[in-house]
């Protein structure tokens, strides 16, 4: 009989993973360290699955013939082996513990000289989840093992889309195992079997997942979080509720469209397909059947906020591709923010904030150490001070088409002035040829000698006072006043943004920001060739140049010296 081996008899292992290979006929053998789950699912011997689509499309089905075995039990590694397939369904932090076990099962078949082939499906929402498996299996087996580990294990990616909640009272009290699920019915699998590839109807084979894996956690993932953070700063009960309020939604929609734009300039999105995949997204979470919880879904912001995770992950890809990441920014921030009654991890990192400043949990939590993704969090978080605050679609689309202007300007065209002036132009419309001649020198801080001010704050400078500034007509007679104050107050917003961002706004401490510690001196080709390999005009001066472009837009709208238009 065709049997696979679910490590983790959760929501997910029971509620999407055995429902797929039930369907293919397979005898389905759960595993989990929760005694008491163990021993309720032996003694009922089946437990209903309600698969809720929508509120007009649902489907009971139950779950039976299967066995359930706690993770000590001697029987679960001669099964692991007999069945040849193993599905890992648990939380990341706990595949240690699953690795382990994969590895006996591995130990146990060399010992014998069986080399038939093992595969494990890894079920995680994390980034490159089968790489960090099959490393903690690696590092369980000793290194005369390895190569037998290379030849008969298989570790498959997948991508699951589907949602697992806790059921409701009723369905719990029909049934206390009960599982309810969104019903998603595709589960994409990585074809990196040793084996035979299994025939399930729900399976969908892929020869890579990569890309599909993180479309999925930096959309589905990231706007599941986004709802529980930003709805929980308003009080909402559920995630359907949170997504109803116009307001999260707009930000919501706002973040998966800087998520997906980052995707198309990657190369691995079609533009064309932004707007169907953020309604799905949406849909998604709107359904009043799942009464999923801010609570649970955002439960312990330590593990959603970190690095490669759903939120940051996402503005982090956002960034490298010159997308303004303002949203997804402001959702990280709100994650900083989230507090739940007995919510350890959610009080640990406000307190830490508190006690430490929100940078330092910002550096910690999210492992970021780019400045200008730090500043964007940062002003987020001040700017809530701890209460859900509202955005003015017109005014970030604004921001983000000058941030992205400014990127490609300089990514094109170089010299960081100039460029700057190039994608105010571009925004605005106000520009000027003497202006735009009279600021090549002012690149590469001054003169390519790094140590005068950025371009990106020059040539902001530059634009400001154009539009804004002291007029030689009026010297003799006034000493035109009002226009220099006006300037002056514009310049130093400019000149705090980038103090607050990077420290300086010298060139050569912008570079040793933006590049670790180094800065480039570009008077030589060399040295300049050099700065070119190190990412200047891929990531760097790019996003330096976008920054100041957004910054300036700022400042002239709150300034009132340039009026928003239609879009």
């Amino acid at each position: 009989m065709k049997k696979i081996v679910i490590l983790g008899a959760g929501k997910i292992g029971r509620g999407f993973v055995a429902d797929a290979f039930a369907a293919g006929g397979y005898k389905l053998v759960f595993a989990d360290a929760d005694a008491a789950l163990v021993k309720a699912l032996r003694e009922r011997g089946h437990y209903t699955l309600r698969n809720v689509r929508s509120a007009d499309e649902q489907e009971t089905k139950v779950i039976g013939d299967y066995e359930a075995l706690h993770i000590d039990d001697e029987r679960l590694v001669p099964e692991i082996i007999e069945a040849g397939l193993a599905a890992v369904a648990v939380f990341p932090n706990d595949f240690p513990g699953a690795a382990k076990i994969i590895a006996e099962a591995l130990t146990s078949k060399h010992a014998r000289g069986d080399a038939s082939a093992l595969d494990v499906l890894v079920i995680a929402n994390l980034a490159n989840a089968q790489r960090i498996f099959a490393d903690a299996v690696r590092q369980a087996l000793p290194a005369q093992l390895h190569e037998f580990m290379e030849k008969t294990l298989g570790v498959c990616a997948t991508v699951a889309a589907r949602v697992a909640v806790r059921p409701t009272g009723r369905m719990l009290d029909e049934d206390p195992l009960a599982v309810l699920t969104d019903g998603c019915d595709v589960l994409p699998v990585e074809r990196k079997f040793k084996g035979e590839c299994p025939a399930c109807p729900m399976l969908e084979y892929h020869d890579s997942l990569d890309a599909l894996a993180a479309r999925k956690l930096y959309t589905c993932n990231m706007a599941h979080a986004a709802s529980a953070y930003l709805g929980a700063s308003k009080g909402c009960a559920t995630i359907c509720e949170a997504l109803n309020d116009a307001q999260i939604e707009q930000i919501v929609r706002g973040a998966l469209d800087e998520a997906l734009e980052g995707f198309v300039r990657e190369g691995t999105f079609a533009a064309e397909d932004k707007a169907a995949c953020i309604d799905g997204v949406i849909r998604k979470f709107q359904n009043p059947v799942i009464g999923d919880t801010p609570a649970r879904v955002g439960a312990d912001p330590r593990r959603k906020l970190r690095g490669e995770g759903c939120i940051v992950g996402a503005m982090r890809m956002a960034r490298n591709n010159g997308v303004y990441p303002y949203y997804l920014s402001k959702i990280a921030a709100y994650g900083l923010l989230f507090a739940q009654p007995g919510d350890e991890g959610a009080a640990e990192v406000r307190a830490f904030a508190m006690q430490n400043g929100v940078e330092a949990a910002v550096r910690k939590y999210m492992e970021l150490w780019e400045p200008d993704l730090i500043y964007a969090v940062k002003r987020h978080y001040l700017k809530a001070d701890g209460r859900f605050v509202a955005e003015d679609a017109r005014r970030v689309r604004f921001l983000r088409r000058a941030y992205e202007t400014g990127f490609c300007s300089e990514k094109q065209y170089r010299g960081c002035a100039q460029g700057t002036l190039i994608a105010l132009e571009t925004l605005t419309g106000i520009g000027n040829k003497d202006l735009f001649r009279a600021a090549t020198g002012m690149s590469g801080g001054m003169a390519l000698c790094g140590d005068g001010v950025c371009g990106g704050y020059s040539g902001g400078l530059l634009f400001m006072s154009y539009i804004k500034g002291r007029d030689l007509d009026r010297i003799a007679i006034d000493g035109d006043k009002v226009n220099q104050y006006i300037a002056y107050d514009a310049a130093q917003r400019l000149h705090d943004h980038f103090i607050a961002c990077f420290g300086s706004p010298v060139c050569m401490r912008i570079h040793e920001g933006m590049f670790r510690g180094e800065h480039y001196i570009l008077r030589t080709k060399a040295r300049r060739n050099e700065f070119e390999d190190a990412g200047a005009h891929t990531i760097v001066c790019t996003t330096v140049v976008a920054l100041a472009a957004s910054w300036v837009a700022e400042i002239i709208l709150d300034m009132g010296l340039y009026e928003l238009k239609e879009d």
